[in-house]
């Protein structure tokens, strides 16, 4: 079941450690959303659990397997952690260890933190500890030094392409979603399977009516997205797409609007584009914070009409 495991060996070899007995330290398994972090504990628990217990693994009802994780744009709070380790008091219902999941360790309040410190220091025989993150800096060094460190790299284009193209015949809009998903299949598949790429377009619109200097009109079509967090992903890549469209064609992301973004870079300056480009990245490194997304975004569009 680790064959199913795609383009990450390193976590191969330490999950492969654990099923077999020899590693019993938490692991703290770090990489972007949608690398396999999560499908691969679940892949190693399924070699430790009775073939008949795979189905209420799957269903999420299994009593040796807990999983918590924060909610959209939140924490995880301590009640959470400490019920969690109340799980660790006990032995398994029906499999030989019980697997305890944190997706979000770097989501921990400080609070959350110190009550797990124990547990991961001194792990019961019958438990195994696992813990996702997406960066490694936004771990606790508290947390980080009780766990075994597993990276996992981005997902090759070629790789989710292929992956997609079980789900469409539409090559073009395949492969948009393989490059905008940047590692990633599972924001591959969303963006495919869910028709974000109408996100996309609406940034275009909204790129648009900046370079005609519209700003009425693009800040009502800022009004109208629904998620600006992915919408404002789409709009980072549109930008670099300006920058590399000329030199090198065939690293642009959005390979399915080529002909829209040359219109772009006929109307929309150089120097405009770099404002956006940095008026966005303070915008991703605030955005978990409380800030208007809506009005810093519109802030920096005016600044590129200036």
């Amino acid at each position: 079941m680790l064959e199913a495991i795609l383009e990450q060996p390193e976590a191969i070899r330490y999950l492969q450690r654990v099923v077999d007995g020899r590693f019993t330290l938490p692991l703290l398994l770090v990489g972007e959303e949608g690398t396999g972090r999560r499908s691969s504990v679940i892949e190693a628990t399924k070699l430790v659990f009775d073939a008949d217990q795979h189905a209420a693994l799957s269903g999420g009802s299994h009593p040796d397997f807990r999983l918590i994780e924060p909610e959209p744009n939140k924490e995880i709070k301590v009640e959470a952690v400490r019920d969690l380790i109340e799980e660790t008091q006990a032995l398994p219902s029906w499999a030989v260890w019980k697997v305890l999941v944190i997706d979000g360790a770097d989501r921990l309040t400080g609070a959350s933190a110190n009550a797990l410190l124990k547990a991961l220091e001194e792990p019961p025989e019958k438990v195994r500890f696992f813990l996702l993150a997406e960066q490694i800096d936004s771990v606790l060094a508290t947390i980080r030094s009780r766990c075994a460190v597993v990276s996992y790299r981005r997902l090759s284009e070629q790789l989710i392409l292929t992956k997609l193209l079980e789900y469409t015949q539409d090559e073009k809009k395949a492969l948009a979603c393989a490059r905008s998903a940047e590692g990633s299949l599972g924001r591959a598949l969303r963006c495919l399977v869910s028709g974000q790429l109408t996100m996309r377009d609406e940034m275009i619109n909204v790129l648009t009516l900046t370079s005609r200097k519209d700003l009425f009109a693009a800040f009502s079509a800022v009004n109208e997205v629904t998620d600006l967090q992915q919408s404002i992903r789409f709009l980072g890549q549109l930008l670099r797409d300006l920058l590399v469209i000329d030199i090198a064609p065939s690293r642009v992301i959005n390979a399915d609007a080529v002909d829209a973004l040359t219109r772009l870079k006929a109307q929309l300056t150089l120097p405009a584009v770099h404002t956006l480009l940095a008026a966005l990245r303070t915008i991703r490194e605030r955005a978990r914070g409380s800030i208007n997304v809506a009005f810093h975004l519109k802030a920096a569009l005016a600044s590129a009409c200036g």
